[in-house]
């Protein structure tokens, strides 16, 4: 079955259909494409995780910061509020360290 492949994906296609806009027949997928397309979808789900830590991780932080913010937080509120801002840092830089996307490195969450 001949396919219709570009950059970034393929279609299945019949002999004599037409291709579009950057597109070129091919028998066989190129493994290059299937490991490409894998991948982009290995960090979008991981980009998900991520999004997904960071918006918990606000929860937590905002009503702390908020007391930070006005100078009326306890110091057991302020350990915590540090704990959790350096969480968020850890998780900002995840995509920096060794692992992404395949298998990340990620923080330990705060008590």
């Amino acid at each position: 079955m001949p396919y219709a492949i570009t950059e970034t994906g393929w279609r299945s296609i019949e002999v004599d259909w037409p291709l579009t806009g950057g597109e070129i027949c091919v028998d066989e997928i190129p493994q290059s494409l299937v490991d490409k397309i894998v991948k982009a979808e290995i960090v979008c789900q991981n980009l998900e995780v991520l999004l997904s830590k960071q918006q918990k991780a606000n929860e937590v932080i905002s009503p702390l910061q908020a007391g930070v913010d006005i100078d009326e937080i306890s110091e057991e509120e302020l350990s915590r509020w540090r704990s959790w801002k350096r969480y968020f840092i850890a998780l900002s830089n995840t995509p920096t360290r060794a692992g992404w996307p395949s298998d990340p490195d990620w923080p330990v969450v705060p008590d």
